[in-house]
């Protein structure tokens, strides 16, 4: 008798050890909706947000509906609610949702802020990201072809997604500082040195005259287009000229001496000393020329 109770508890046991307990606490995220993830925030006082539109947070942390080609994005509204200070509404951030939008989707197409009307969702015409530039938010794909006006299933991706396209005005705008220049041997009034080439057009922005050992010097820039021979005194670019009045150098982004500062690529160029006093034994002269 006793074997048989011992065995019985032994089967209780067992079977109480292998049933999985219930825990009475939620774990892992919980979606609010039926096919999306969600936030519920404020909507901000004196302002409006319609179902199904693109939502984004304010300064103070209540929604607010996009901008037109807006950067910043919470989510998809998901009732139409009129902020008065503390109404709340629903926002669906990842998964599907309908959005309103503005031009005709296609499915699988990626989904972007509208370019015409605040809160709208819109077709950029892309089935990847790589085709979208990395300065244009993208919201998600669309998951059924719709006409503008109406509602679209869109899958969202969440917040902090943008193109992956680089192109040259996402790239911030680079001056590349050149220029032309010469070296005058012994130079006296009448020395001109000839500029071989500039072979591409630029904007001249400063310039730079020194002199050895020391001694004071004045040059003028000339300038022909390319195909009519060497430029000569009457092709001078320069009024006064372009002064080092004393010491051994001297730079400067003063131009107004220019009567034009544009070269044009292949521009046939010299540089001719006007005055020049100390015997010099060699004056050197950089044009700069933002390219």
């Amino acid at each position: 008798m006793k074997s048989i109770c011992a065995m019985i508890l032994l089967i209780r046991i067992t079977a109480m050890a292998q049933t999985a307990p219930v825990s009475r606490y939620a774990i892992g995220p919980v979606s609010v909706g039926t096919s999306y993830l969600s936030t519920t925030k404020v909507v901000a006082n004196g302002t409006t947000v319609t179902q199904g539109h693109a939502v984004k947070l304010d300064n103070n942390g209540n929604v607010i509906e996009c901008a037109v080609s807006d950067v910043e994005f919470l989510g998809i509204a998901a009732a139409t609610v009129v902020g008065n200070g503390t109404s709340a509404v629903e926002v669906a951030t990842r998964g599907v949702i309908a959005a309103m939008i503005e031009n005709d989707s296609t499915t699988n197409h990626i989904a972007g802020i509208g370019t015409g009307n605040v809160g709208l969702v819109r077709d950029l015409g892309q089935a990847s990201s790589t085709s979208i530039s990395v300065g244009v938010k993208i919201l998600g794909k669309f998951l059924e072809t719709k006409s503008a006006g109406s509602t679209a299933l869109v899958q969202l991706y969440g917040p902090g997604h943008f193109g992956a396209q680089v192109q040259g005005a996402d790239l911030p705008a680079v001056t590349r500082i050149r220029g032309f220049g010469a070296a005058l041997v012994s130079p006296t009034t009448s020395s001109v040195a000839y500029i071989p080439d500039v072979p591409y057009a630029c904007t001249i922005s400063g310039w730079t005259i020194g002199i050895v050992p020391g001694g004071s010097a004045t040059v003028k820039v000339w300038r022909v287009a390319d195909g009519t021979g060497l430029p000569s005194s009457g092709n001078s670019i320069n009024t006064s000229g372009l002064q080092l009045a004393s010491n051994t150098r001297v730079r400067s982004t003063v131009t107004s001496d220019f009567t034009s500062t544009a070269i044009l690529a292949h521009d046939a160029l010299a540089i001719a000393v006007t005055a020049v006093s100390g015997s010099p034994s060699e004056l050197d002269v950089f044009v700069e020329c933002d390219q």
